[in-house]
């Protein structure tokens, strides 16, 4: 039920992935009305901040927006709600217990898959680079937030 969709990382998260957050980000706001599309908001490091994100919301008017950085300050919840439409906060890289929906890395899954492959590599004698190197991918779990299922349910009612 939610129309205008934003983004909004810092420089190094943006780097991190490569783009591929932006790319995948501006490919579909090509695909929908210009009347719902969002501009992205794309910080330098250090300027993850309130304010900066406060003036972004106010002139891009999103309904939710999807969050990367260093760890968004806990000012930031308040800067999406105290506009007259408030915005809704997914962040990609969510901490449990965090007063955001979004998703749980699961960093304590990653850490005990990492240590099974160091033992395992142990176990058999194995140093050095691998020869033949892996890639494990351990899926993250969604955070559900009541802002997100109030926000639904209004959707719904007003015919979205």
């Amino acid at each position: 039920g939610f129309r205008r969709i934003g983004l909004c990382l810092e420089q190094w998260s943006h780097l991190r992935s490569n783009g591929l957050w932006l790319a995948g980000f501006l490919e579909i706001q090509q695909l929908l009305p210009k009347t719902e599309r969002v501009r992205p908001l794309l910080l330098p490091d250090g300027k993850f901040t309130a304010d900066r994100i406060g003036r972004w919301i106010g002139r891009e008017r999103p309904d939710v927006v999807i969050i990367h950085g260093r760890g968004p300050d806990e000012t930031i919840p308040e800067v999406f709600l105290k506009h007259a439409k408030p915005a809704i906060p997914v962040v990609l890289d969510n901490w449990a217990g965090r007063p955001y929906a979004g998703i749980d890395q699961e960093y304590e899954r990653m850490g005990a898959a990492l240590a099974d492959q160091l033992v395992g590599r142990l176990v058999h004698n194995e140093r050095g680079i691998p020869e033949h190197p892996s890639l494990t991918l351990l899926e993250g779990t969604w955070v559900d937030h009541p802002m997100l299922n109030h926000a639904k349910e209004d959707g719904r009612r007003a015919g979205r």
